[in-house]
C-alpha cells in the first residue's frame, strides 16, 4: 500500500493534524495530482466548522491547489499525464475542494477534470496558488462589476461608499448587514456579492497574472508546518499569503 503525507481535521472543531494516508485512487471523471503547492485560506474555517450538510470527518482541506497529473481516467480527455493543473473552491462536478471532496494539504488528491485549470509554464506553482480562491474571487469580483478601464477602485476589509459607488462583497459571515434604504437611494449606491468562479475563470485570472505580471506576495512553508501557517494567517500574521510547499523543507 504506497502512503502520503497529509494534514487532515479528524472531527469538528479538532485541529490540523499531519497524518499518513493511503494515496487515493482517481474514479471515473477523475484525475490523480502530485501536489506542489497549496494556498493558506480563511475558507479552511469552514471545513473545521462543518458548515455543511455534506460534511464528513476526516477531512483534508485546501482549496487552492497546483499539482501535476500522475494518473488519468480512462474517460478523461483533455489532459494529460505531466499537465500542471490548479483546483480551486469550485471542484467539479458540484463538489467543493476541501469540504466535500479532499483537498491540496497533502502530497497527493484526486480531482474531478471540470474542475481543472491549466497553469502556464511562465507562472510558478506557489505564485499561482493563492490564484485559486483569493485571485480569482477578487479579479471576478472586479470584471463583473460596474467598474471599468480607469476608474479607482479600493480593495478592503471594510468601509463605505462615495456617492455613485458600486460595493462588491467578495467573503463575510452569516450576520445580517445592518444597512437601511436610505443609504443607497441618497447616494445612488448599488450593493451585490460574488464569489470564486469556475476552473474557466480560474484561467483567465492566471492569463491576467501572466500578462500584467501581478503576484501576490507569499510565505513558503513544508506542509508540516500547516498548523502554523494556518495559525500565522488567522492572527492577520501572514505577510501576505501562506503556501504550503510540498517537498520543502
Amino acid at each position: 500500500m504506497k502512503t502520503m503525507r497529509a494534514v487532515q481535521i479528524t472531527k469538528q472543531g479538532g485541529p490540523l493534524e499531519l497524518v499518513d494516508r493511503e494515496i487515493p485512487v482517481p474514479k471515473a471523471g477523475q484525475v490523480l495530482l502530485q501536489v506542489e503547492a497549496c494556498g493558506v485560506c480563511h475558507g479552511e474555517m469552514v471545513a473545521i466548522e462543518g458548515h455543511h450538510p455534506r460534511m464528513q470527518y476526516p477531512r483534508v482541506p485546501g482549496h487552492e491547489v497546483i499539482g501535476r497529473i500522475v494518473k488519468v481516467s480512462q474517460d478523461v480527455s483533455g489532459f494529460e499525464l505531466g499537465q500542471r493543473v490548479g483546483v480551486g473552491w469550485n471542484g467539479g462536478h458540484g463538489e467543493v475542494t476541501g469540504l466535500t471532496q479532499d483537498g491540496g494539504y497533502a502530497e497527493y488528491m484526486v480531482a474531478y477534470a471540470d474542475g481543472l485549470a491549466r497553469i502556464p509554464e511562465e507562472l510558478s506553482s506557489v505564485e499561482a496558488a493563492p490564484l485559486l480562491c483569493a485571485g480569482v474571487t477578487t479579479f471576478g469580483a472586479l470584471k463583473n462589476s460596474a467598474e471599468r478601464m480607469g476608474d479607482t477602485v479600493a480593495v478592503l476589509g471594510i468601509g463605505g461608499l462615495a456617492a455613485g459607488g458600486e460595493m462588491v462583497v467578495v467573503a463575510g459571515s452569516g450576520e445580517p448587514l445592518d444597512l437601511s434604504a436610505a443609504q443607497f437611494l441618497n447616494g445612488r449606491r448599488s450593493l451585490k456579492g460574488w464569489t470564486a468562479g469556475f476552473a474557466k475563470d480560474s484561467e483567465e485570472t492566471i492569463r491576467f497574472s501572466v500578462f500584467t505580471g501581478t503576484h501576490a506576495l507569499i510565505e513558503e512553508f513544508p506542509l508540516e508546518r500547516a498548523a502554523e501557517a494556518f495559525a500565522r494567517m488567522m492572527d492577520s500574521k501572514a505577510r501576505f499569503r501562506s503556501v504550503l510547499v510540498m517537498g520543502k523543507h
